[in-house]
């Protein structure tokens, strides 16, 4: 008998029966993630799951959007002070493109921990598929961008002329081994913070 993963928190797994832990997402990168992240008026993540780099932001209007029925539960009672919203990653996009807005993109980096005994999280497509719109959509966009993915091999990978950055986390938590993100944005990411750039 499979039984669905919860954890401390009293949130279920999106893994389903395998040993990864938590809701899929970059909780152990979150924090360099956000170091990252330029001030900017507007803050949107199109693809917010539990909002795991949204605990440390400081802009001024938040916007979180997922499909998940069960992300937006939790993002509405965690961050009461932001804009949760229900609808496809490319109309949270235009509806809030500006000069002033600033997103970050993490889709689904592996569909298939989305099959099977996962019901709370939402993958309607290929992770290639969300990342070829993805780089077609942020040619367009007036705001600035990063748009994170994985770093494993095995995983979707692309290509681009936009700058890049791999994250890695303090601790090693998968495997016995640090995660890793990496991080692709229309803006140089350096070591220092972004704040001292603009």
């Amino acid at each position: 008998m499979t039984k669905k993963l919860e954890s401390s928190d009293d949130r279920k797994s999106v893994w389903g029966t395998k040993q990864f832990g938590g809701y899929a997402g970059v909780k152990h990168t979150a924090k360099q993630i956000m170091s990252c992240i330029p001030n900017s008026k507007i803050y949107v993540e199109a693809f917010a799951g539990m909002g795991r780099t949204c605990d440390e932001t400081k802009h001024e209007q938040i916007i979180l959007n997922d499909k998940s029925e069960y992300s937006n539960n939790y993002c509405k009672k965690k961050f009461r002070n932001a804009i949760v919203e229900n609808m496809d990653f490319i109309d949270t996009i235009k509806k809030y493109d500006s000069e002033d807005t600033f997103f970050l993109f993490d889709p689904p980096w592996e569909s298939n921990i989305y099959d099977g005994n996962n019901n709370i999280a939402y993958c309607n497509m290929k992770p290639s598929q969300y990342y070829n719109k993805l780089l077609e959509i942020v040619k367009t966009i007036k705001g600035d961008w990063i748009i994170l993915s994985s770093l494993n091999p095995s995983r979707y990978q692309f290509k681009t002329d936009y700058f890049e950055r791999h994250i890695l986390s303090e601790k090693n938590v998968l495997f016995g081994k640090k995660a890793k993100t990496r991080l692709t944005s229309n803006l140089p990411i350096t070591s220092k913070s972004w704040q001292e750039l603009l």
